[in-house]
């Protein structure tokens, strides 16, 4: 049986033991916590837009915002007060439409994430059997035309890279080409929408083993954001049935990668103080200060860890065996 709050709630009393000990995220952030009167009222009230504006499929939030404030009658939000066109409100929908996905009052997959770029994706899985076939536009110079043949396919491992800024793409894209790794852009915390569609990728890989790398600016308030991550990515496995093997891993920034490389921490406010502790003190530190003091040791870094999961001795296979069809083609008796 799949844990819910009043399982998790029976757990904690029968161990004697907070419910903090039993949840991985606060209180009102982890899905298998989802369920308070205040998450059901608030989940019903964003369904009820849902269906009222007429969504079905391939929405994105702020379309349902923008539609919320445009209506001649005002509508109220759970709390009672007017919604309107304000961070705050925007900031309420959001939450409402996750506590409606968790209780499985709006399909998950039915809401967008327009907020971030689509994945670049290099693990181009096939969906018909190998076969090949012969374009002769010239019979002197035929054209071999291979599917269901790649590499990816067999290759032990689905491999993908997030990271939560898309401006070290130039370091990734060549990388992640390499290795048939897909490349994940993002914002802030990953989207429910971004972690099901990740779920989505590993099905049509067959439900191979995943190893997806984080990677990120170092906030030690914000820290939480792989566990955040993993956890969204936890439970839609649990909801879908699907046993995969799919781990998270926080790979760059690190306490461990600062202090090894002793990187300064982010530009500090007017307000703060100077000297040796404002440039190397506790704080947040960007991704742009590894690279630009060590560079190429972040591709160093990346190309490492996706390495270990890459079998090049079945790339070269794979090569060898298409290559062989396609002399097969051509070859003249």
């Amino acid at each position: 049986m799949r844990a819910n709050q009043e399982t998790i709630k029976k757990a904690a009393k029968l161990a004697k033991k907070p419910i903090g000990d039993f949840i991985v995220l606060a209180h009102h952030r982890d899905p298998y916590y989802v369920g308070t009167p205040t998450d059901i009222k608030n989940a019903e009230w964003f369904a009820n837009i849902w269906q009222r504006a007429g969504y079905l499929s391939g929405a994105h939030l702020r379309r349902v915002h923008y539609w919320i404030v445009s209506q001649r009658q005002v509508i109220l939000m759970p709390d009672g007060l007017p919604y309107e066109n304000t961070e705050k409100c925007w900031e309420g929908l959001g939450k409402a439409s996750m506590k409606a996905r968790y209780l499985g009052m709006v399909n998950i997959a039915d809401i967008l994430d327009n907020k971030n770029p689509d994945p670049h994706v290099h693990a181009d899985y096939s969906t018909t059997e190998p076969n090949y076939g012969i374009n002769v536009p010239e019979f002197d110079n035929p054209y071999i035309h291979l599917e269901g043949f790649n590499v990816a396919d067999a290759q032990p491992y689905h491999l993908e890279v997030w990271c939560e800024k898309s401006t070290m793409n130039d370091v990734f894209m060549p990388l992640c080409d390499r290795y048939n790794a897909n490349l994940v852009t993002f914002e802030g915390e990953v989207s429910l929408s971004a972690c099901n569609d990740l779920i989505a990728r590993i099905k049509s890989a067959s439900g191979k083993p995943a190893r997806v790398f984080y990677i990120s600016d170092f906030d030690p308030a914000g820290n939480s954001m792989p566990v955040a991550m993993s956890r969204k990515v936890e439970y839609l496995l649990d909801l879908y049935g699907c046993d995969f093997d799919v781990r998270i891993n926080a790979l760059v920034l690190t306490a461990e990668t600062i202090q090894e490389y002793n990187l300064p921490r982010k530009p500090i406010k007017d307000t703060e103080n100077r000297g040796e502790a404002a440039l190397f003190g506790n704080g947040a530190v960007e991704l742009d200060a590894l690279e630009a003091l060590y560079p190429g040791e972040l591709g160093n870094i990346v190309n490492a860890a996706l390495s270990e999961y890459y079998n090049q001795a079945v790339f070269d296979e794979v090569m060898s065996e298409q290559e062989a069809l396609r002399q097969s083609g051509t070859r003249q008796d």
